[in-house]
């Protein structure tokens, strides 16, 4: 069974070293669905979209009492 780990909202870390070391390790945004499997990312830092696949990234889990959709309160 495939899950789906992309929510509009939620914040990812790029896990792949394909998009060069300016983008490994870095944290964005989830600010549209492409399809199940892709999403539209604003990175954090730049403000840059990219489009990018879920088997190239992994959900940031928010720190206790925070939280980590955007738009709902903490």
């Amino acid at each position: 069974m495939v899950r789906f780990c992309f929510v509009q909202g939620i914040i990812v870390k790029i896990t792949t070293r394909q998009l060069g070391d300016n983008y490994h390790n870095e944290k964005g945004r989830v600010v549209s669905l492409v399809s199940q499997f892709c999403a539209i990312v604003k990175m954090l830092e730049t403000g840059q979209k990219i489009k990018l696949d879920q088997a190239h990234v992994e959900t940031v889990i928010p720190a206790p009492g925070k939280c980590q959709i955007h738009g709902l309160s903490e």
